[in-house]
């Protein structure tokens, strides 16, 4: 555990609910308290957040865990509709897509579109922490 990532904040987005919930143990087990994970189940709710956060002035999330397959709004257009907003996201925003797929093109479709990693999933610990200090 590096102490450096203790005041990082995280936003989770999945439609799993215990997927979730082993996030933010993880997280925990590597030094994110709970209290800096928030979560989303869709894309849309997730771009809702962050839209919010711009109008409000609060800070967004330093990471964003993103589920490329989900109802309502999946990774791929979360990913796109970030790139439409009248302000960019900043390059401190690190978003990690998280997904089943092993297809190369999805895993480069998603860096094309902004995403920094691509993890495949059963994530774990040490997926996080790569990640975290890369």
């Amino acid at each position: 555990m590096t102490g450096e990532h203790t005041a990082m904040t995280f936003l989770v987005v999945d439609d799993d609910s215990i997927f979730h919930f082993l996030v933010i143990k993880m997280l925990a087990r590597i030094g994110i308290q709970a209290e800096a994970v928030r979560t989303a189940s869709s894309g849309k709710e997730a771009l809702d957040l962050i839209v919010e956060s711009r109008l409000s002035g609060t800070p967004l999330p330093d990471f964003i865990l993103l589920d490329l397959n989900m109802p309502i709004m999946g990774g791929f257009a979360f990913l796109e509709a970030c790139r439409k907003l009248p302000e960019k996201l900043p390059d401190t925003l690190k978003i990690a897509i998280i997904s089943s797929s092993l297809d190369k093109r999805d895993q480069d479709r998603a860096l094309q579109l902004g995403a920094r990693y691509f993890l495949i999933k059963p994530v774990t610990e040490v997926d996080l922490q790569v990640i975290l200090d890369a």
